[in-house]
C-alpha cells in the first residue's frame, strides 16, 4: 500500500493539534478547477507527518519549481551515524569535481534538472529528487539554490515552491493519485540578493515522515552551503558552491 497510509498537519505550538490531526482531511476541490488533491500546505513553523505504513516500499519524491530563472535542487542527507551526503550536479569552489547526483547507498537520487512540467495551469522548471526512506536516515534537507551568475532575484519574484510526494513521480500529481505536502511561495523572501533556501527538513522518524517548514535563507550575497547536524540546520557553515 505504499510509504505512508496518511498525512496529518500539525502546528508545534498548538496543544490541541493531536485532537486535530484525528480528523479526515477535509475534500478538496476535483482536479478539473485546476486545483491539486490531496495537498497540505504548510508554512514556517509548522509540519506535517506522513505517517508510516507497516511493511516496505518507503519511497517520496522531493520536487521544486519555479519561474523563469536558473535555480538548481540538492539535499544533504544526513544518518543515524552523524554522517552526511550531499546529493547533488556541481561541487564546491575547493572542489569543483567532487559531487555525485546520488548517495552511496542509492537511496537518494537527483533524477533531473531544469525540466519543464505541468504543475496546475502552468508549465515550470522543475528538478526532481527520489528518496527510498531507510531506518539508517536522520533526515533529508532540500536546498534550493541560483548562484550569483544566473542574476539576481528573490525566491517571492519567482514563485519558489517545494512538494514532498508519496511514491515515484515525474512532476507533481494533479489527479489525486498521491498525497502532497507543499511549501509554497506564498511567504518566501523577497531579498533580489539571496541564493540559498532550505524550504524544509524531512525527518525520519518511527512514526513516518515529518516535513518540518523552516524556511531558512543564507545571508545577502553568500554562496555558503548549509550544513545539518542532528537535524537542525546552519546556514552559510559549509563550503562555496562553485558556479555552474
Amino acid at each position: 500500500m505504499g510509504l505512508f497510509d496518511k498525512f496529518t498537519k500539525t502546528t508545534p505550538a498548538a496543544p490541541s493539534a493531536p485532537a486535530a490531526a484525528a480528523a479526515a482531511p477535509a475534500p478538496v476541490a476535483p482536479s478539473g478547477s485546476g486545483s491539486l488533491l490531496m495537498t497540505k500546505k504548510v508554512v514556517k513553523g509548522e509540519s506535517a507527518l506522513l505517517t508510516r505504513k507497516a511493511g516496505g516500499g518507503d519511497q517520496v519524491t522531493l520536487i521544486t519549481t519555479w519561474g523563469n530563472k536558473d535555480y538548481d535542487l540538492y539535499a544533504l542527507v544526513e544518518y543515524q551515524d552523524g554522517h552526511v551526503e550531499v546529493v547533488s550536479c556541481f561541487g564546491t569552489v575547493r572542489r569543483p569535481n567532487d559531487y555525485s547526483p546520488k548517495t552511496r547507498d542509492g537511496n537518494v537520487v537527483h533524477v533531473t534538472g531544469d525540466q519543464k512540467a505541468s504543475v496546475g495551469q502552468r508549465n515550470l522548471p522543475q528538478e526532481v529528487i527520489t528518496i527510498k526512506v531507510t531506518p539508517q536516515m536522520r533526515c533529508i534537507v532540500p536546498v534550493v539554490y541560483s548562484a550569483k551568475n544566473s542574476g539576481t532575484g528573490s525566491f517571492y519574484r519567482y514563485r519558489v515552491s517545494t512538494y514532498v510526494i508519496r511514491g515515484i513521480h515525474s512532476e507533481v500529481p494533479k489527479d489525486g493519485s498521491a498525497e502532497t505536502i507543499s511549501v509554497d511561495a506564498v511567504n518566501a523572501n523577497r531579498d533580489d540578493n539571496v541564493y540559498t533556501f532550505v524550504p524544509a527538513i524531512i525527518h525520519v522518524t518511527p512514526q513516518g515522515a515529518r516535513i518540518e517548514a523552516v524556511e531558512l535563507y543564507s545571508r545577502r550575497s553568500s554562496e555558503l552551503r548549509p550544513t545539518v547536524k542532528g537535524g537542525v540546520v546552519t546556514m552559510d557553515n559549509g563550503e562555496e558552491n562553485s558556479n555552474k
